[in-house]
């Protein structure tokens, strides 16, 4: 994914930026969401999440995603894709 947005980064810094399209970034979340409930309910979750509905856990990590990329994006010196994958995947597994 962080590959995608680099290679796009003007159109997502553009759509996530001050004046962007608040109905992308709801657009953006909805989709998130929806993946990383199927990965869930697939087994693909972090440990320790159980007591929480696997849907309010992805949409909660569906906007921290979209923070992370909305603020790489926005960087005038952003790290590279790889490093802020790893970045995210740092914080996703907590």
């Amino acid at each position: 994914m962080f590959r995608h947005v680099s290679d796009s980064r003007p159109l997502y810094r553009r759509m996530l930026g001050d004046q962007g399209s608040a109905l992308f970034a709801a657009r953006l979340r909805e989709r998130l969401t929806a993946e990383l409930t199927a990965a869930f309910r697939e087994g693909r979750r972090p440990a320790g999440f159980e007591d929480v509905p696997a849907e309010l856990h992805a949409a909660y990590l569906a906007g921290a995603l979209i923070a992370v990329v909305a603020t790489w994006v926005a960087d005038e010196t952003p790290a590279s894709a790889e490093e802020t994958a790893l970045a995210f995947s740092r914080l996703f597994r907590g």
